[in-house]
């Protein structure tokens, strides 16, 4: 397996909000770093996240900040079983091996690499859903179809709402309809 290294640019869709995302194979894990501005319900936010995933894609640490200060450490056993900063079980999470981080496409590559589907098939998710600007991580169930090579429909169950997702050889998203498109990488 060749070392991932990567920097990647995805502005929202309406062209007012912007994401600089950076990742790279450190030993046996992936490191994220980022740093995002953007619009949720009316109101702009800019935040910075980092995470650190295993090689087969599951989360193991998750940390958002927003620019008032609000913080969000998440840390995972690989296994669906999840804490927070201080060490505190969070059992309304308990099973869900993915995160789904309102403010980035980035999220929606952690399944995809992760199920590695076949074509016309589908997977149902628990994922940890962590909304922006409120950070408070939530259950919620999703699907992943892999409709072609490189394009799946998500589905957020949780809301209705759905999108096919076109991606690039590593699993990133190039074109999320009506949410994130990519400027560069």
């Amino acid at each position: 397996m060749t070392q991932l290294n990567r920097s990647i640019r995805w502005s929202d869709w309406n062209g007012t909000g912007l994401e600089h995302f950076s990742i790279r194979q450190v030993g046996n894990l992936f490191s994220v770093s980022s740093v995002v501005i953007g619009n949720r319900a009316d109101a702009a936010y800019g935040l910075r996240y980092t995470m650190e995933l295993d090689l087969n894609w599951l989360t193991r640490r998750f940390f958002a900040e927003t620019t008032d200060g609000t913080c969000l450490t998440l840390v995972s056993d690989g296994k669906g079983q999840w804490q927070d900063g201080s060490g505190t079980d969070l059992k309304e999470l308990s099973g869900c091996l993915d995160i789904d981080f309102a403010a980035t496409p980035f999220t929606n590559t952690l399944p995809i690499r992760r199920l590695e589907l076949d074509l016309n098939t589908s997977a149902d998710l628990s994922v940890a859903y962590v909304p922006v600007p409120t950070l408070q991580p939530e259950r919620v169930r999703q699907r992943y179809t892999r409709k072609t090579e490189a394009g799946y429909l998500y589905e957020g169950l949780f809301r209705g709402f759905s999108a096919i997702l076109d991606v690039d050889e590593d699993g990133f998203v190039f074109d999320y309809p009506d949410t994130f498109r990519r400027v560069m990488g």
